[in-house]
């Protein structure tokens, strides 16, 4: 499924597919592209999936008659270099966000001050201490994660999203900052505060599937289906 979700990606980057974002969420001078293949926004066209995006929508009907889950938004994102998406949050314990990585490089960009993450991402949590400590050969251990949250992000391969040295493109959830992998998902509740960098030297492409959350109450389902179109205005 990875290989055919990337050719797809790839597919829809060279025939102009991808629409800019320019939400002020980005900050300049990265740049941020989609392509939705489900929204209450998009003009669906097969069985409620954008009929150009064939691989995206066979999954659709994979989720929705195999995992028995309700998908709100399915889509494509490409995040060029040094592209940062600033901190926001979703409704309350509503939708989960699950996160394929597509094309993601392990070069990061250094600048003068360090790698080009945002401080915040680089403070508090076990990851980035990871990172920090490779960054600046620090021998010294770093601090313990107990008392944290560990439910805001979770990597569904385990352990293996945590950050190397040379991993760039970070996910944050709450305190809790992952490091993208192709082919592998991270699982994150929306409604934490999150954030997104790609602080790699080229450009960053994820598949995000956005599906109500398990536990929300079939009443509470059809009104955050309503809450998802009026947002989409």
């Amino acid at each position: 499924m990875h290989g055919s979700l990337v050719r797809e990606f790839d597919g829809l980057e060279s025939s102009g597919r991808l629409v800019e974002e320019n939400s002020c969420i980005r900050r300049p001078p990265g740049e941020w592209h989609t392509f939705e293949a489900v929204g209450p926004w998009v003009d669906m066209t097969f069985e409620g999936c954008d009929e150009d995006a064939p691989v995206a929508c066979r999954l659709l009907t994979e989720l929705k008659t195999k995992a028995n889950v309700t998908v709100l938004r399915m889509g494509y994102s490409k995040l060029t270099r040094e592209t940062w998406l600033r901190p926001r949050f979703g409704a309350s314990n509503r939708r989960l966000v699950l996160r394929i990585g597509l094309t993601v490089p392990r070069h990061p960009i250094e600048t003068i001050l360090g790698p080009a993450v945002p401080p915040d991402m680089l403070a508090g949590n076990t990851t980035a201490h990871t990172r920090a400590q490779a960054h600046n050969n620090n021998s010294s251990s770093s601090s313990s994660n107990d008392g944290r949250n560990h439910d805001a992000a979770a990597g569904a391969g385990g352990d293996d999203s945590l950050c190397a040295s040379d991993q760039c493109a970070l996910v944050s959830a709450g305190d809790e900052t992952r490091c993208l992998l192709a082919g592998k998902v991270l699982i994150m509740d929306d409604s934490y505060v999150h954030q997104e960098v790609n602080a790699c030297d080229s450009k960053l492409s994820v598949f995000d599937v956005v599906i109500l959350h398990p536990d929300v109450p079939a009443a509470e389902q059809l009104r955050t289906k309503h809450l998802a179109a009026i947002e989409a205005m």
